[in-house]
C-alpha cells in the first residue's frame, strides 16, 4: 500500500470517461493505475513526452462524440 499519496481532481468529459470506463473493464485497470502510468512515462521518458506535447485533442462536439 503507499503511504504517501496526493489526492487530485480533475475534469473528463461524460463521454471520453464512458469511452474510459469501457477500457478499464476490458483491460483490467483502475484509473489510479492508469494515471500514476501516464504521469511516470510523461516524467521519464521523453518520446512519451514528445507524443503527448504534439497530441491535439479532437474538439468534442455538441453530442460529445468524438
Amino acid at each position: 500500500m503507499k503511504s504517501k499519496i496526493t489526492p487530485t481532481t480533475i475534469k473528463l468529459d461524460p463521454v471520453l470517461y464512458d469511452e474510459l470506463k469501457i477500457q478499464k473493464i476490458r483491460y483490467k485497470f483502475t484509473l489510479q493505475s492508469f494515471v500514476e502510468k501516464c504521469v511516470y512515462l510523461y516524467v521519464h521518458d521523453d518520446s512519451f513526452k514528445t507524443i503527448i506535447n504534439n497530441f491535439n485533442l479532437p474538439i468534442l462536439n455538441t453530442t460529445g462524440s468524438l
